[in-house]
C-alpha cells in the first residue's frame, strides 16, 4: 500500500472551505490493491475537499478509461467510466476508522485522511459484473473455438454417438417413473 501515499490528504495543513485536488487511477493504483481484473487504466479523478470545523464533505467526480478482458472471447476490451460521488467525513471520540454509507468516522486525532479506499470501493461498486464487446467485435476465431468445445455447441462426432447408447440402468428407472404416474 506505500504505492499509495500521495492519496493520503493532509487534511490539518488544508485551509477551510473549498480545497481542489487531483488524482490519477492508473495501473499502479489497481495493483496496490491485488485488483487483477484492470490491465490498465487512464482515468482521473478531480476532488473538491471542503473543510468546516467539525467535518469534511468530500465530492469526487472521475473520468476516463480503463482495460479488461471480454468474458466472452478473452480479448482485450477497453471501458469508460465517468463517474461522481460524495462522502462525509465526520470527527468522533472513537479511534477506529469506521463508515456508515455516505458518512466516515474518524478520530479527533486524525491529521490526515487516505482518499484510495474510497475511489477503489467505488469503482468495484461501478465495475460491471459481465464484460463483454459490443455484438460483432469479439475475436470470431477465439468463439469459434470455444463453441467447438460447448456441450450444446458444436462437438466432436464421437461424442454425439455416445450420447445415443442408453444406459439400461436409467431404462429401468425411468420405467419405475412412469409406473408412479
Amino acid at each position: 500500500m506505500n504505492d499509495l501515499k500521495d492519496f493520503i490528504v493532509p487534511f490539518s495543513s488544508l485551509k477551510n472551505g473549498s480545497n481542489h485536488l487531483s488524482f490519477n487511477l492508473d495501473k499502479k493504483f489497481f495493483e496496490a490493491f491485488n485488483f487483477s481484473e484492470v490491465n490498465g487504466s487512464k482515468i482521473s479523478a478531480i476532488v473538491d475537499f471542503r473543510k468546516e470545523s467539525n467535518l469534511f464533505d468530500i465530492r469526487i467526480e472521475w473520468a476516463g478509461i480503463y482495460h479488461t478482458i471480454c468474458d466472452r472471447c478473452i480479448g482485450s476490451l477497453s471501458l469508460n467510466s465517468k463517474e461522481n460521488f460524495r462522502r462525509i467525513v465526520k470527527f468522533s471520540h472513537e479511534t477506529n476508522l469506521k463508515s456508515t454509507g455516505e458518512i466516515i468516522l474518524i478520530s479527533y486525532d486524525a491529521y490526515e485522511f487516505n482518499l484510495a479506499p474510497l475511489f477503489f470501493e467505488e469503482f468495484i461498486l461501478i465495475f460491471p459484473k459481465r464484460k463483454i464487446h459490443e455484438n460483432g467485435l469479439c475475436d470470431s476465431k477465439q468463439i469459434n473455438a470455444m463453441n467447438s468445445y460447448l456441450i450444446n455447441g458444436s462437438r466432436p462426432k464421437m461424442i454425439k454417438k455416445e450420447e445415443k447408447s442408453n444406459d439400461p440402468r436409467w431404462d429401468a428407472l425411468k420405467k419405475l417413473k412412469n409406473k408412479e404416474k
